[in-house]
């Protein structure tokens, strides 16, 4: 692996202090259930209605970054990274430049607590206060397809993307790099019930991963020669990923997990096309789900699910590039905070907390839905 680099380089324009923030303790805030790292089985409660998209006026500064991707542990401790790299952090209401990042554009993101960052571009990055540990190609150069990364344990992740030489996968431990074919590793690709892998279905096409514990996860597969196409519920056993479902009924964009490792439920959301804007399915079971219809929104929105989030399987909210939000509650559902489609913001990319504050981002600004 090496020995940790840090990486003391700001990102050009930026000129942030960090002047500390306030320490969180997972649990002490009640409503919410935390999965496996950064995987939020149950949100806490809270009402939307009245709420609107405000700016952080300390993202300001931010707008020269190109902004591509977000995400967190808490309210207080989250990061965002630009197209190129650049990783900033905000804590306890105060940003801080943690670095800028090599061969990184495009970046996934995925924290594994609320000071470690898990960041894959071109390489794969483990982001720790400041300093950076690189643990080689994750992403091949030119690949249009952004992969996954995927938190199987502490000291074990992986990359669910195309690499060199036709490596689908690549597993990620403290002391070694490993990559997997299909043509060679049963782990590249999904598998049935009895181990046989699952023709073109290949783990490098896994995403959305959640995950209750350690060595176990649930995440949506989808064909590798059909991008488009239906994905199927999938889940990991330490080792392999299985097949749970057949086709689901459109093309899911996020998951939301729930319930527990022997008895799951999900919420799916997304869209596909013109045929099923707005698209919500729950499933009690792995084995059989229902289709939500959205409520109907008095004023133009795209309906293109980008995150969905819950208490319960009876009430949960859904949020569209626009920002408009639905809520589900019981058998009605609403739009309880409007859109901007009239100011012509699309959102990029969204967090939401575990206290159920949403945080999104356009590429010159970061957002808070107050």
């Amino acid at each position: 692996m090496g020995t940790p680099v840090v990486v003391a380089a700001a990102l050009v324009g930026l000129s942030l202090v960090y002047l500390g923030g306030r320490a969180t303790l997972p649990g002490l805030t009640a409503g919410y259930k935390r999965g496996y790292a950064d995987t939020i089985l149950r949100y806490s409660d809270r009402s939307y209605d009245g709420a609107k998209w405000v700016k952080l006026k300390e993202s300001a500064a931010l707008a020269t970054s190109n902004l591509f991707s977000i995400a967190g542990w808490d309210d207080d401790n989250f990061w965002v990274a630009s197209r190129a790299g650049g990783i900033c952090r905000m804590r306890g209401g105060v940003w801080r430049v943690e670095c800028q990042l090599g061969d990184a554009g495009w970046p996934q993101l995925r924290p594994t607590s609320a000071e470690q960052l898990l960041v894959a571009g071109g390489h794969f990055y483990r982001v720790s206060a400041g300093e950076v540990e690189n643990y080689g190609e994750a992403r091949e150069q030119g690949e249009a397809e952004l992969g996954h990364i995927f938190l199987a344990a502490d000291d074990r992740f992986f990359y669910h993307g195309r690499t060199h030489g036709g490596r689908n996968l690549v597993r990620f431990d403290t002391s070694r790099r490993t990559t997997f074919s299909v043509k060679e590793d049963r782990e590249a690709s999904v598998c049935s019930a009895d181990g046989s892998p699952v023709e073109y279905y290949w783990v490098e096409k896994v995403y959305c991963t959640r995950s209750h514990a350690a060595n176990c996860g649930f995440g949506i597969a989808y064909k590798r020669w059909n991008p488009d196409g239906a994905g199927r519920l999938v889940r990991f056993d330490g080792k392999f990923w299985r097949m749970l479902s057949g086709d689901l009924p459109h093309n899911p964009r996020d998951l939301w997990l729930s319930g527990s490792e022997d008895a799951p439920t999900f919420v799916l959301a997304g869209d596909n096309g013109d045929r099923a804007l707005g698209w919500v399915h729950v499933r009690r079971t792995a084995d059989a789900g229902v289709d939500h219809r959205l409520g109907e929104s008095l004023e133009p929105t795209s309906a293109d699910l980008l995150r969905v989030w819950g208490v319960s399987l009876d009430k949960y909210w859904v949020m569209d590039t626009n920002g408009t939000v639905w809520q589900r509650d019981g058998t009605e559902s609403r739009v309880v905070v409007r859109g901007m489609r009239r100011d012509k913001v699309e959102f990029t990319d969204a967090w939401v907390s575990p206290t159920g504050t949403v945080f999104a981002i356009t590429p010159e600004h970061v957002w808070k839905l107050d």
